[in-house]
């Protein structure tokens, strides 16, 4: 009873000539060069599998020169040579014991029992409902329905880095995965899974006495490349002994693939994992994206890092639209302006609700080639439309209850102190419409910033003011539209309203300066009763125009 993940054909992929298949973990290093990417039907799995051939591969060869590397990126090249990996892994006729699924002394990302009654194996997975999560009170599939070994290899190997915390009665917290529960991986894409690989490996940070899950890492061992990679987030067994020693193994059909199977894995054993030493993530994680911005809190202007995620259900349409400029913000960052040539960025973000909901999602990005000035300004740039959109089109729907102090489109429109929840529910309705064609102007902004370089100053310049006016364009009708089908009352009304809009969007766009270390969530006092001046004003001077109308 054996089922080694060297061996076995379990990661899906796609070949370069477009061809979907399943291949082992030494195939799929052999083979890179052949094979566009990892084909999971969930991001998550995409990502954990990179993961996980990438810490297989660091470990076979930890180090490389400049040699070999510059064979690996030859046209005729195959994938990762294989005698590079025999020792590790050993030959294809013997492979090694610990990558075993069913292992009878250490199997594959497992441990030994412990103290705690067998569950449903689908707790492996986050795409069914099991323990408190939606819709799944009952537990009346518990035992029932089981999954395929290479869903349960799936399974595995999503904890290290997809682990939500949870509670399951004293003693038995489960612990997140080295990240936090939300963590977001951006990966750099490159023409095949060999490019991809070559992005990350060799890992340039090494770490004395740093080993992977399966070569004898523990929880007080040194945290580098491998242990992180391969981080113990759970402990589970599969298809545990009965009392005669055996595993309970059955034939039926997998519940998450659907195949047929006769290694039908029905319950686990299941228990929390290592402790993270502090609640910060993996400081030197090659993909986790994090944004690093001013503390609006902090007297002396220090900063703090932040992990961005995806929305919940519960926040505002809007929230779910921008998503792309935290996710540029990031890689900006990140890369400082890297010239290693134009890269796609694949990133993947999470959202959760405890333990009762886990969404992920996948965001595309390109980013050009291009040096740290022209990287720094674009930071600037995206601060300048999140100051503008504050002002004038964000429904700022965190908080319906309170007047959106300061919004010059709902000033122009209502009184003092109110709340505009019409014009404000159509902005928010609109949003990603609007936040699709702000993308696509970036985007454009960046390509025309990288060509243009240092060298070209007023292309640079032009690039940004020809950038700004489509912002002006896009806001500008984005309240229009949304003013327009707000106002009641016959057309002349309806246009006069989307005038003022109009007139309110371009007053507050001109004079905007980008103020480092402000937060535009949160504006400057100052600001603030300059708006509330503002907007007391215009409401004194409708009122006075409709007394004069009445008379």
């Amino acid at each position: 009873m054996s089922y080694n993940l060297l061996e076995e054909q379990w990661i899906p992929v796609l070949w370069r000539g477009g061809r979907p298949g399943r291949v082992s973990i030494r195939e799929a290093l052999t083979q890179a060069a052949r094979i566009r990417q990892i084909a999971a039907s969930s991001p998550m799995d995409n990502v954990a599998l990179l993961r996980l051939l990438l810490a297989v591969l660091q470990w076979c060869k930890p180090t490389a020169t400049q040699e070999e590397l510059g064979q690996l990126r030859g046209e005729e090249v195959v994938g990762i040579p294989s005698d590079w990996l025999v020792k590790s892994l050993g030959p294809r006729e013997k492979p090694k014991a610990a990558f075993d699924l069913l292992g009878s002394k250490k199997a594959f990302y497992q441990d030994e029992p412990a103290k705690s009654g067998p569950v449903a194996v689908t707790n492996l997975l986050h795409d069914f409902p099991s323990g408190s999560k939606i819709a799944h009170f009952r537990h009346t599939r518990d035992g029932r329905d089981g999954m395929c070994l290479p869903c349960c290899a799936l399974g595995l190997v999503r904890w290290p880095s997809f682990a939500s915390a949870g509670t399951a009665g004293a003693g038995q917290s489960m612990t997140a995965s080295i990240n936090g529960n939300t963590p977001t991986y951006s990966i750099a894409i490159g023409a095949s899974l060999l490019a991809t690989l070559l992005f990350t490996w060799p890992s340039v940070h090494a770490v004395n006495g740093d080993a992977a899950l399966w070569d004898g890492s523990a929880e007080q061992s040194p945290l580098g490349f491998l242990k992180g990679m391969t981080w113990q987030s759970r402990r589970v067994l599969l298809a545990p002994p009965d009392a005669e020693g055996k595993r309970d193994l059955s034939p039926g059909r997998c519940c998450h693939c659907g195949e047929q199977t006769d290694r039908l894995v029905r319950s686990i054993l299941f228990r929390p994992g290592w402790k993270r030493a502090s609640r910060k993530p993996w400081s030197r994680d090659p993909h986790l994206l994090q944004i690093t911005r001013k503390d609006s809190r902090s007297a002396k202007g220090e900063e703090k890092k932040i992990i961005p995620s995806w929305p919940s259900p519960n926040t505002p349409l809007e929230d779910h639209a921008s998503v792309w400029r935290s996710v540029l913000e990031g890689l900006l960052q990140r890369s400082g302006g890297s010239k290693t040539g134009t890269t796609e960025f694949h990133t993947t973000l999470l959202g959760s609700s405890q333990a009762l909901y886990k969404h992920v999602a996948t965001h595309a990005a390109i980013l050009p080639s291009m040096g740290p000035d022209v990287a720094r300004r674009l930071l600037a740039e995206l601060e300048w439309l999140r100051q503008a959109t504050w002002v004038t089109t964000a429904a700022r729907g965190r908080k319906w209850n309170d007047p959106p102090r300061g919004h010059r489109v709902v000033g122009a429109h209502c009184g003092r102190g109110a709340k505009g929840h019409a014009i404000r529910s159509g902005l928010c309705a609109r949003s990603p419409l609007a936040e699709s064609e702000l993308e696509k102007a970036f985007g454009k902004l960046m390509r025309d910033m990288a060509a243009a370089g240092q060298a070209d100053r007023d292309a640079a310049e032009q690039a940004v003011s020809t950038w700004r006016d489509e912002v002006n364009r896009i806001l500008r009708e984005h309240a229009r539209q949304s003013v327009m089908a707000t106002t009641s009352g016959s057309l002349f009304r309806r246009r006069e309203a989307t005038k003022r809009a109009n007139e309110a969007v371009a007053e507050a766009i001109g004079p905007i300066a980008i103020q480092q270390g402000r937060s535009p969530y949160k504006p400057a006092r100052a600001d603030r009763e300059k708006a509330s001046r503002v907007s007391e004003e215009d409401g004194e001077s409708r009122r006075t125009r409709k007394k004069g109308a009445t008379r």
